[in-house]
């Protein structure tokens, strides 16, 4: 699990090699949003010397809040099902792919639940999520 604050590169070895690198990535399972919330800390077992400044992690807190309400919306409108279909060509294996998900019941309740105990875990351990977090949010 790799924090928001230091960027990556990761090599995947296998019958073929492929390498990737990206900045950070949080997924919505709750040990992920716990772990990036801890990004910054100065004491304890979470602390780091290389962390990104303060004011650059709060840049990404606020992305976080965007992200939070497009998925409100999403939720609102009746779920990435019901968005309005991709415009862009894209390959007919790339759309039994999203059709799958979509049709995943098991999966979206999941994905819900998780976005709950997100949006929760951002109120309780951030005062700065918890004294921004929008309405529609809370309501999703």
């Amino acid at each position: 699990l790799f924090s928001g604050g230091i960027a990556h590169t990761v090599l995947c070895v296998g019958d073929e090699m492929a390498v990737g690198s990206y900045e950070s990535i949080v997924t919505l399972n709750p040990a992920h949003v716990e772990h990036f919330l801890r990004t910054g800390s100065t004491k304890g077992p979470y602390e780091m010397q290389t962390a990104m400044p303060k004011d650059e992690f709060l840049d990404i807190l606020d992305e976080v809040l965007d992200q939070f309400g497009e998925v409100a919306d999403q939720i609102s409108d009746g779920g990435p099902a019901k968005v309005q279909a991709m415009t862009e060509v894209v390959s007919e294996t790339w759309r039994g792919l999203i059709a799958g998900l979509h049709a995943d019941e098991k999966l979206r309740q999941t994905l819900y639940q998780y976005f709950i105990s997100a949006v929760h875990l951002c109120e309780r351990k951030s005062r700065y999520l918890r004294r921004r977090m929008p309405r529609k949010v809370l309501k999703a």
